[in-house]
């Protein structure tokens, strides 16, 4: 967590995981006075409040192959053999990811993944900041709509979205217990090494997808950071921890316009 303050507005910043096991315990004093004392809580995007159906309707527009081109002719034998096999471990037919996009079969064969291993977004960060603002009849707010963050992943290049899969297929393959050392990182505050993990994650063949999935949306963000510091009052911001840390992360670029971030 990092603190952003003038003489008449004070932010808080705080890294989330959208998914955790049930018994994890991430709430520690100073995440309880800053939330307590924020105005107004923050989150990246709102998918509480009637939006089922819209994500729907962007899962078949964006989501999907047109012309019934299917995944597995986008992909080699050599692919197809190890995204079978990496979907069999998730517990998934491949046969149901064919209609899909690369980027939502990543996205799908992932979020499996973390299921499998007891990870659930009902008892991620983000549902729980979101249910004790309702609580506190706190006001929210969000940085992003569904369309933009849809956007971010139907706009990728087809080199970009294939590499994406296959990053995930192999991360599958070669490291069941990342999850875990990711969530030890996280927990323990230790941002090389949770930084490190998304720059293994990506590799050099996709700087396209680190550009559209986190430093476009950084600068956007810090974008909106900085008008919020020209006004009042207290803020507290929650977003994916991999976003906050790093050369490219909110942090390192709100100090490079000059605004004093502190981490607590």
């Amino acid at each position: 967590m990092w603190r952003i303050a003038d003489h008449d507005s004070e932010i808080w910043l705080f890294g989330t995981v959208h998914m955790l096991p049930a018994d994890v315990e991430w709430r520690s004093a100073q995440f309880e006075a800053a939330f307590a004392a924020s105005d107004v809580v923050i989150l990246e995007v709102d998918l509480n409040h009637g939006q089922s159906e819209r994500i729907h309707s962007l899962t078949m527009q964006l989501g999907y192959n047109a012309n019934f081109v299917s995944l597995s002719s986008l992909l080699t034998p050599n692919e197809n053999a190890r995204l079978a096999n990496a979907a069999s471990k998730v517990g998934i037919l491949p046969d149901l990811l064919e209609p899909l996009r690369p980027w939502l079969a990543s996205i799908q064969l992932t979020l499996l993944n973390m299921a499998g291993q007891g990870y659930d977004s009902a008892t991620g960060v983000d549902a729980n900041i979101a249910s004790m603002a309702q609580a506190a009849g706190k006001r929210l707010a969000y940085l992003e709509t569904v369309e933009d963050q849809f956007a971010v992943f139907a706009s990728l290049s087809a080199k970009v979205e294939k590499a994406f899969l296959m990053a995930t297929v192999e991360q599958i393959a070669a490291n069941p217990g990342t999850l875990n050392e990711l969530i030890q990182a996280w927990a323990t505050g230790d941002t090389k090494k949770f930084s490190k993990y998304f720059k293994d994650m990506r590799g050099d063949e996709m700087p396209g997808l680190h550009d559209a999935l986190f430093v476009r949306r950084n600068k956007a963000w810090v974008e909106q950071i900085a008008k919020r510091m020209k006004g009042a009052g207290k803020a507290f911001i929650a977003v994916g921890a991999g976003h906050l840390p790093g050369q490219d992360g909110v942090v390192s670029l709100l100090r490079a316009r000059g605004i004093r971030v502190k981490r607590l």
